[in-house]
């Protein structure tokens, strides 16, 4: 009787265990495809290539497998793992920019970044204003010329050491709105300030030390 009163209890036992593992299995089955949806919008939305959408899923499958998302957002994951994949491969991406496409504020991303940053260590390269230039230009429709001279001027404040502490993305604005002043284009400081996805103030802030470079060698002609 003993022998089977314990085996009976072992059983319910090794039931009880099996189903809380096959409930966690389905949970982080339901989080990994949910985060994996999300974070396919948001890089869609910012318009990645396959290859950072690709090693951005890799990343969110790495948090499932780790059990970071205990108690935190499966969206904070899914944008932090774009952002993180986009500057593993030097993609000029901003949590600014990411912020809008994620049902979550910029902060809170950030935090989760900080989770991934902590726990993974991802070698990822500082971010230039060289590496935001073309993306500032695109969305301009501005031509060669502007892009050539801006790029100049990031060259001399690079060398001078006057982005250091600013924001790579409002330094290359800024650039290109002198190269385009330079050029003689009419565009204001707010469309700049939009294209870059910063303040008119940061625009306005770095403008006066982008001018007191010496101009960069280029044609004045458009």
């Amino acid at each position: 009787m003993n022998t089977g009163t314990t085996i009976t209890r072992s059983a319910h036992g090794d039931t009880g265990r099996l189903s809380r593992y096959n409930e966690r299995l389905r949970s982080d089955e339901r989080s990994l495809v949910s985060g994996l949806r999300e974070l396919r919008d948001v890089a869609a939305a910012v318009e990645l290539s396959q290859p950072i959408r690709e090693r951005a899923a890799y990343w969110y499958r790495k948090t499932v497998q780790k059990e970071l998302l205990k108690g935190r957002s499966i969206e904070g994951f899914a944008a932090a793992c774009v952002f993180l994949s986009a500057r593993e491969r030097r993609h000029p991406m901003t949590l600014s920019r990411l912020a809008p496409y994620s049902p979550l504020s910029e902060s809170k991303i950030r935090n989760h970044v900080s989770i991934l940053r902590v726990e993974f260590e991802p070698t990822i390269p500082p971010a230039r204003p060289q590496d935001f230039l073309p993306r500032v230009v695109s969305e301009l429709g501005f031509d060669p010329d502007i892009e050539h001279r801006a790029s100049g001027y990031l060259t001399r404040a690079t060398n001078e050491e006057l982005h250091i502490g600013k924001h790579p993305a409002a330094v290359a604005a800024t650039a290109v709105y002198a190269a385009a002043t330079d050029l003689g284009f009419s565009i204001n400081q707010q469309a700049v300030a939009e294209a870059a996805n910063v303040s008119t103030v940061t625009i306005s802030r770095h403008y006066q030390d982008i001018r007191e470079l010496s101009p960069p060698e280029a044609s004045l002609a458009r």
